[in-house]
């Protein structure tokens, strides 16, 4: 047995060395503990809490975990081919449902429970998960290595320890207060009542056994010797009181008389029972009728809002937050728990939503409120339009239109600007150059290089951005604003939102700054996409580019109506854009910066206003 555990060990963890070279414990702020020890009260030995911990369980497994990207107000689901194998099955153990009902198995009856994520070392992010896999340890200690990297050390019941990354570990935490670290032990709040529940079932049992005893006084009517004495009481018991003995006759003896003794054993009452067992439901957020399943529609939401909910906000942040890189998670990557909370509402309420929202849903989607199989083919939505025409009758008409036409120019541009987010900057430039290099593979082949350049940024030029009413606003770049900016992933791609055809990672778009702006440099040969995209560039069919960005620190000169881009704070993409109407204006006008000129421009017109004001009371006193 040990052999397999180790094994286990091994394969979950395998034999990676360490990273760190010097580890000590890791020393809490209000000194409590760096150790999280499990409860030796067996919670889960008592028929009351497993029932409790079980139920919650159960329903926690039924969440639906989703992996999205959302990202220039698109929504993609399941956009990962690796994430979402791991969230069907998150090791090669068990599957999703398994995996949440131990964790919050764990949760419930260690208010810690823990998950390591196996990771592929050499591939960062969500790219190089391999699994994720629960951990039951005796006990677990926090430890600090020399870069102040925080590890755990699990040791487990077999006696086997291991030290994990806190990066790694997902850690989910319940009635997390005291301890700096862990959630608090059940020790101190359920100690008494599991002495209450295990003194009631120990006074029934004994109850039970007490009764099927007959206790009684045997007198003698002659004087016997002990050693008689003995004898005949034992004799007697053997036949009369024995509850093996099926003979079930007995006969009579002149020489002594039993006289019975009625005791009446202690039975704990029904309501401290229900006392009890009510107590240990509250303390885990159940009750009876979520464990009978016959609660009613308002029951149901009230358990899952107070039980089941938090968990599922619990594992969607730290799923989220271990899984996946910062930069993922700037890209709009996180793991969502979903739950069908409208399968358990009642048929007329299904009724209702269904014919009163059903816009808001897809085929699919309405299927699974009923608890039905989705089908091929119902995964959009269809959109009803409702537009009244008033006819020469006086009736009106309701045209259902499903589906959409193709955009127009104005269209095409609103919807890119939906995909601007209001909180980054974008930037136009038009010196664009192309040009075609050929080189030879390491094959000795010959490729034609596809090259799209131009200089993103001019240092110390002022720019017009917009203009309010009659006043130009402008903006100066400084020549210093890249020197701390983060332009480590860079990408180059189409309207800010199309596939990615060159970024800085793979070295195929290169950023370099001169004395007088920020270059760019992209090789657009090595995708399909990016071959198209050139031979619109080189044609004239698209003549401008944008970069997006944000600001670390500026200034605003009110006398000139000049922003200063003192830093920039990141760098994120590039792209070439072909929308007539989108430019630097209808750009800056979603931003901050047209706030700024609206509310100048209204303090101007309101000054203008009051000394009109002036002029004529001045008139009219004279």
């Amino acid at each position: 047995m040990r052999k397999n555990l180790r094994s286990m060990l091994e394969n979950i963890f395998g034999s990676k060395e360490p990273k760190y070279k010097v580890i000590n414990k890791f020393k809490m702020l209000n000194d409590s503990s760096s150790a999280f020890y499990n409860w030796n009260g067996k919670i889960y030995d008592s028929s009351i809490a497993r029932t409790a911990i079980g139920t919650n369980g159960i329903n926690a497994a039924k969440l639906h975990p989703k992996h999205i990207r959302i990202l220039d107000n698109e929504i993609k689901v399941l956009p990962n081919q690796n994430i979402e194998r791991i969230l069907k099955a998150p090791n090669k153990y068990m599957t999703m449902f398994d995996f949440l009902q131990k964790i919050m198995i764990q949760r419930e009856e260690n208010n810690n429970a823990f998950a390591y994520i196996d990771r592929d070392k050499n591939v960062p992010g969500m790219n190089g998960v391999l699994g994720i896999y629960p951990l039951n340890s005796s006990s677990v200690e926090v430890y600090e290595d020399e870069n102040k990297e925080l590890y755990l050390k699990f040791r487990f019941r077999n006696g086997e320890t291991v030290f994990a990354s806190y990066k790694d570990v997902i850690h989910i935490r319940k009635h997390y207060n005291e301890n700096d670290f862990w959630g608090a032990s059940n020790s101190k709040v359920l100690q008494t009542t599991f002495d209450v529940i295990n003194d009631t079932t120990q006074g029934i049992k004994y109850a039970i056994r007490n009764t099927a005893f007959i206790r009684g006084i045997l007198k003698f009517k002659n004087v016997l010797q002990p050693g008689d004495v003995e004898k005949n009481v034992n004799d007697f018991s053997e036949r009369y009181l024995n509850i093996n003995n099926s003979k079930g006759i007995a006969y009579t003896d002149p020489r002594y008389e039993f006289q019975e003794m009625k005791t009446e054993p202690y039975v704990p009452n029904k309501a401290q029972m229900d006392y009890s067992k009510q107590e240990l439901y509250e303390y885990f957020n159940t009750n009876e009728k979520i464990i009978k399943g016959n609660y009613t529609e308002e029951e149901w939401t009230a358990y899952f809002e107070t039980t089941i909910e938090p968990f599922a906000i619990q594992m969607s942040q730290e799923l989220t937050r271990k899984i996946f890189t910062q930069t993922e998670i700037g890209y709009g990557n996180e793991i969502i728990l979903e739950a069908n909370r409208l399968a358990n509402a009642s048929n007329s309420t299904k009724i209702t939503i269904c014919e009163k929202l059903g816009h808001l849903f897809t085929i699919n989607e309405q299927r699974e409120i009923w608890n039905r199989a989705p089908v091929p083919g119902r995964r959009q939505k269809v959109t009803v339009t409702k537009f009244c025409k008033r006819r020469q009758s006086g009736r009106i008409s309701i045209k259902r239109k499903r589906g959409g036409s193709t955009m127009n120019e104005e269209e095409k541009k609103q919807e890119t600007l939906k995909m601007l987010r209001n909180d980054r900057m974008y930037r136009m430039f038009h010196n664009l150059k192309v040009r075609s290099e050929s080189i030879q593979d390491e094959e000795g082949n010959q490729i034609q290089e596809m090259i799209v350049e131009g200089q993103a940024v001019t240092f110390e030029s002022p720019t017009t951005l917009f203009k309010c009413g009659s006043t130009e606003y402008k903006e100066v770049i400084d020549r210093n604003a890249f020197s701390e900016a983060d332009m480590s992933d860079v990408i180059f791609n189409y309207n800010h939102g199309g596939k990615v055809v060159a970024r800085t990672r793979n070295k195929t778009l290169e950023l370099y700054i001169d004395a007088n702006g920020l270059n760019i440099r992209a090789r657009l040969d090595g995708t399909e996409e990016g071959r198209k995209l050139y031979e619109e560039i080189k044609g004239g069919y698209i003549d401008r580019m944008s970069f997006c960005f944000t600001i670390k620190e500026e200034s605003y000169n009110q006398e000139t109506h000049t922003w200063r881009v003192l830093k920039v704070d990141k760098l994120f993409d590039v792209s070439a854009v072909d929308i007539p109407a989108y430019d630097t204006t209808s750009i800056t006008a979603r931003s901050s910066r047209f706030t700024v000129a609206e509310q100048e421009q209204k303090a101007l017109a309101r000054a203008e206003l009051q000394k009109d004001r002036s002029k004529k009371m001045l008139i009219q006193t004279y």
